[in-house]
């Protein structure tokens, strides 16, 4: 049975590196990207602890600034 109940532990994924997100207020888990739009207050849910966080824009594109676009290759075609 106890394994059984460890199994089914939704924290036992946050030790992998994973986190869960939640509504603020509410607590209902967000599975989809369409929740997050839609609840756009949220919960990040780590092993070492939460961050609250909201919904900047929706439907952008991801932004990294560490990461410029890939630019295109100057080796010239070899065909």
């Amino acid at each position: 049975m106890g394994r059984l109940l460890e199994s089914v532990n939704p924290e036992k994924p946050l030790e992998r590196g994973y986190a869960w997100v939640a509504t603020r207020p509410g607590g209902e888990v967000v599975g989809t990207a369409d929740a997050a739009r839609t609840a756009a207050a949220m919960t990040l849910h780590f092993r070492d602890g939460t961050v609250d966080v909201r919904l900047e824009r929706a439907g952008a594109k991801s932004h990294n600034p560490a990461m410029p676009p890939a630019a295109k290759p100057t080796q010239p075609e070899l065909f």
